[in-house]
């Protein structure tokens, strides 16, 4: 059979998501020596992008994996919400309306007045530097890497399956490097999620084990 199940939908979804913020953030290298010149060219199209980029993680994490491992393994979703709560709160606390006000439509309220994107950013919430952009596109592309180990006989299948509907594999970021190499600030908050993280899901293995054993 050639259809996708559930879960292999949402993993291939997610990949292409790893994908987008991926290639953005190659195409868009930043240092702490060249940050300032680059945010000044770059900045508003590149945060417009990635706050798309972050809302589609956001709709397929909530309102369809939660789904899909509710009676499977929903522990996963505890365990991963160390790198999914940051991107959560942001897009519940602004992200989410400012693309569907300024991103997704045209700057106008319910009335039909023009509203500037910039004379609400403030009021969604909306980050205003790379770091924490960058902080929150590592917390997505760790939590879909994580996800697609722990699925990955589902994300083969899905793979094989896309390749017979569609006469192609999927794109794959396999010389993307989660290596955090730009921003200091960036580092010190994420590598303290990313070692709890792994430490939950290696008990979480072993407890596995002990309970086939």
């Amino acid at each position: 059979m050639n259809i996708l199940t559930k879960i292999e939908e949402t993993l291939l979804i997610l990949t292409e998501i790893e994908n987008n913020i991926g290639l953005l953030l190659n195409l868009f290298p930043v240092t702490e020596k060249n940050k300032t010149k680059a945010l000044d060219d770059f900045k508003f199209l590149f945060h417009l992008l990635l706050i798309i980029q972050f809302c589609k993680f956001y709709d397929e994490v909530e309102f369809h994996l939660r789904k899909q491992l509710k009676d499977r393994d929903v522990e996963i979703l505890k365990i991963l919400k160390h790198l999914y709560n940051p991107v959560k709160t942001r897009v519940e606390n602004g992200l989410r309306q400012f693309r569907n006000k300024h991103v997704a439509h045209n700057n106008r309220d319910r009335d039909g007045n023009f509203v500037p994107a910039c004379k609400t950013i403030t009021d969604f919430q909306i980050p205003t530097n790379y770091g924490e952009f960058l902080f929150l596109s590592y917390c997505v592309i760790n939590y879909i890497i994580k996800l697609k180990k722990i699925f990955n006989s589902d994300f083969n299948s899905a793979r094989e399956k896309y390749k017979r509907i569609f006469q192609k594999d999927i794109q794959m970021m396999d010389d993307f490097q989660t290596e955090i190499k730009s921003i200091n600030d960036v580092k010190s908050k994420l590598q303290p999620i990313l070692t709890r993280v792994d430490k939950e899901l290696l008990e979480r293995s072993k407890a596995k084990s002990r309970r086939i054993n």
